[in-house]
């Protein structure tokens, strides 16, 4: 896997972090996603796992960075914990789009049938909707 894949994992992280406050960029929320699927395509599972790992990374250190300054601050922990335990926060929420990432791939080149229902913006890609190829 060259470093094209994760760079268009972490882009769809990013996009995904200006839809959100403080930037509000709310439109950008529908398109986020596509670079993830370029990403994926043609990718085993455990690359999809992966690749989605770090769209998750990249998502949740931009928008839950704030927890950082509440536990330092409210909680009386040294700033060095309380980013540590924010890290491990952001790790394990990006599991979750680990998780669609690897079952995006699996349903792709298992059970079409289903990714169309599981993952419709990718699958109108996928028909030529979108992308040709």
């Amino acid at each position: 896997m060259n470093l094209r894949n994760p760079a268009f994992a972490a882009l769809s992280g990013l996009l995904l972090v200006a839809a959100f406050p403080p930037f509000d960029i709310h439109f950008l929320a529908w398109p986020a996603l596509v670079p993830l699927f370029i990403a994926l395509k043609g990718r085993t599972v455990k690359e999809g796992f992966r690749l989605g790992a770090v769209t998750g990374i990249a998502f949740f250190v931009g928008t839950v960075y704030w927890v950082t300054n509440s536990v330092h601050f409210y909680g009386h922990i040294p700033l060095v914990p309380a980013s540590l335990a924010t890290l491990l926060l952001c790790a394990y929420l990006a599991l979750y789009p680990a998780i669609f990432g690897a079952a995006s791939v699996y349903l792709r080149n298992n059970r079409p049938a289903l990714f169309v229902a599981a993952a419709p913006a990718d699958s109108q890609r996928q028909m030529g909707g979108l992308e040709k190829g």
